[in-house]
């Protein structure tokens, strides 16, 4: 099976999940795996309805320049850490993730908190984690969702 995302940074990976589904389809790594560069049509997103636009997605995506993508969205807090993890992408588990080796991240098996790691000594690898998404304090809306909202054209309205 081809993997045409195989080396990006989990965070990356894990942005354009979030992209796909705020466009209106399902989570599905697979669908990257397949073909980076997947538009909304086909079950991706398009680069020009996010708030980042084309040239940072072409940046990142098709030319790999990842040093962009940390630029606008630093590393977060080190391990250990609760993360959701899993193997297909789809199904997901939060664990105790205390780091990340191979391309592969580390977590205490059966540990959910903190306070569980502290007892558990059994470890599995996930190909997958990413952050327990939180609420943001600021919604990001494309150009195309405020219109749509005041019942405009897009084209009408001023940046």
């Amino acid at each position: 099976m081809k993997n045409d995302i195989e080396k990006f940074p989990t965070e990356i990976v894990e942005k354009m999940l979030e992209k796909q589904v705020k466009q209106g389809n399902k989570r599905d790594i697979k669908v990257f795996m397949n073909d980076k560069t997947t538009s909304k049509t086909n079950g991706g997103f398009d680069w020009m309805e996010t708030i980042e636009g084309h040239t940072f997605w072409n940046n990142i995506i098709c030319r790999q320049n990842f040093s962009k993508f940390y630029d606008r969205y630093p590393k977060t807090q080190p391990y250990p850490k609760i993360m959701l993890v899993s193997d297909d992408g789809i199904t997901s588990y939060p664990r105790v993730v205390f780091m990340e080796k191979n391309h592969r991240f580390l977590a205490w098996s059966n540990a959910e908190s903190l306070e569980e790691a502290d007892s558990e000594i059994n470890v599995t690898s996930w190909t997958n984690a990413w952050d327990i998404p939180t609420e943001p304090s600021v919604k990001e809306v494309t150009l195309a969702e405020v219109a749509e909202a005041f019942g405009v054209d897009k084209i009408k309205i001023k940046e």
